[in-house]
């Protein structure tokens, strides 16, 4: 609530990454492997159509790239950890999820939120509930004087 007692939006609300660099490595590979996936499929609903020999080899070198991506991007969404809990926000584990996370039908919140970032980025950790944006910037401690001064 600010002043006036209204509630703050999203955006105000937001906290700043100390580490960005992870999150975007993590959208980096995982963008790819969504287009290679739904290519994947498109494939795969082509060479069940009309069965060719060209079809045969497409739907199998996309079927390899996806996987290959998906490795990717797995392992790059599990190093994308939460600054206040250190969970993975891109990486389902089955806990449980805070009351604020949000999902889309029928994704998990690992995903949503990767698709959210996509978008708007900006997302909500599922485990603490606490919601952060890549774009604001991080602020000085209050107490350095210099590094305030710096930054003028």
């Amino acid at each position: 609530m600010n002043s006036s007692g209204k509630k703050l939006s999203f955006a105000a609300r937001a906290h700043s990454l100390p580490r960005r660099r992870e999150f975007y490595l993590a959208l980096a590979w995982t963008a790819p492997f969504y287009l290679a996936l739904i290519l994947s499929l498109i494939a795969l609903v082509l060479f069940l159509m009309t069965p060719e020999k060209m079809q045969a080899f497409l739907l199998v070198g996309l079927t390899a790239a996806a996987l290959a991506l998906w490795a990717g991007s797995f392992f790059s969404r599990r190093q994308a950890r939460c600054p206040l809990c250190r969970a993975t926000p891109y990486f389902d584990n089955g806990a449980m999820a805070h009351e604020k996370s949000f999902r889309l039908y029928p994704l998990n919140c690992a995903h949503t939120n990767v698709l959210r970032t996509m978008v708007i980025q900006s997302f909500r950790c599922q485990y603490c509930g606490t919601p952060f944006d890549l774009l604001k910037e991080n602020r000085p401690p209050k107490d350095d004087p210099d590094a305030a001064s710096a930054n003028s």
